[in-house]
């Protein structure tokens, strides 16, 4: 059977879909929980570390408040990005024969498609692999 190596999961991989991110972190990574500002009761994020180089740099958030929808929006807009929960794919590769963005073939074959934006650009042939496998794979190419 094929043999799989892979990185460890990036966590600051910047796509919000590269895992299952973790939003019941206070902040987003590069980000540190600033308490109460503001005369308010909310809770604050600032990027006051140096760990965070984006748009968003330079204020206070108040995100605790926000949905995980509408901390989904932010992080694309700020490019910032919550943890990830684990290092589980964002879908799940044992009930879908191909990953989202890519083809599935007669021959049972997957081809990325132009949608696919990661590293792995060959046809693959899940067949046989174990769930173990396919998170390697998955984590290696970023779905």
């Amino acid at each position: 059977g094929p043999i799989l190596t892979a990185p460890p999961l990036d966590p600051w991989v910047g796509e919000l879909s590269s895992c299952v991110r973790d939003y019941s972190m206070a902040c987003p990574m590069g980000f540190t929980s600033v308490g109460q500002t503001y005369g308010g009761s909310s809770k604050y994020c600032a990027a006051i570390h140096g760990d965070y180089n984006g748009p968003c740099d330079g204020l206070a958030y108040d995100l605790d408040s926000l949905s995980i929808a509408d901390k989904m929006k932010w992080s694309e807009a700020c490019q910032a990005y919550w943890p990830c929960e684990s290092c589980r794919p964002s879908y799940d590769m044992l009930k879908a024969p191909c990953p989202p963005e890519w083809e599935h073939s007669d021959n049972g074959r997957c081809s990325p498609q132009s949608g696919y934006l990661g590293p792995c650009r060959a046809t693959f042939n899940f067949d046989g692999f174990s769930e173990a496998m396919l998170n390697v794979w998955s984590e290696a190419c970023g779905v």
